[in-house]
């Protein structure tokens, strides 16, 4: 018999595994063009990803005001 994860340790586990590393969001075809963004929610972190001016694919924490 399995005993479910308790939620502290699910998130503790998450933060220690996942959080730290890179992830893989989508292919860069996605934004072909500068100026182009996505935006996607990675973790429960809504995150802007953008194509900048000299070419270069940027990720951006999307913070909002209280």
């Amino acid at each position: 018999m399995t005993i479910p994860p308790d939620d502290r340790v699910f998130r503790r586990e998450m933060a220690t595994a996942y959080r730290s590393g890179w992830h893989f969001i989508d292919l860069v075809t996605a934004i072909p063009h500068r100026g182009d963004s996505l935006m996607v929610t990675l973790f429960g972190e809504p995150v802007v990803v953008a194509r900048e001016e000299g070419e270069d694919v940027r990720a951006y924490r999307w913070l909002r005001r209280p």
